[in-house]
């Protein structure tokens, strides 16, 4: 038996491919959603003039639901998946 192996090629991802936050806009309610189960998944979202609204860590998943007050307004999302930090913007309409 003749053992055939196959080229090796590298990926590289950016972080906010790793981790998307769905949907946006929205109405308080979303979903951070991450590429795979994450060991360690930290939240944290301050509005606009740096107060913070939401923190929360969740441990061994691939998504996590956030529920901000219905308070329209632009939200800063910073998050850290098993140390690989995205930072987005939601919208609360």
């Amino acid at each position: 038996m003749e053992i055939i192996y196959s080229k090796i090629i590298s990926i590289n991802l950016k972080p906010s491919d790793i981790v998307k936050v769905y949907p946006n806009p929205n109405n308080g309610l979303f979903n951070v959603i991450t590429n795979g189960i994450t060991k360690k998944l930290d939240i944290l979202i301050v509005d606009a003039g740096g107060k913070q609204i939401y923190h929360r860590q969740f441990s061994n998943v691939s998504s996590a639901p956030v529920r901000l007050p219905e308070i329209k307004a632009v939200y800063y999302v910073k998050i850290n998946a098993d140390d690989v930090i995205t930072n987005k913007t939601v919208v609360v309409q």
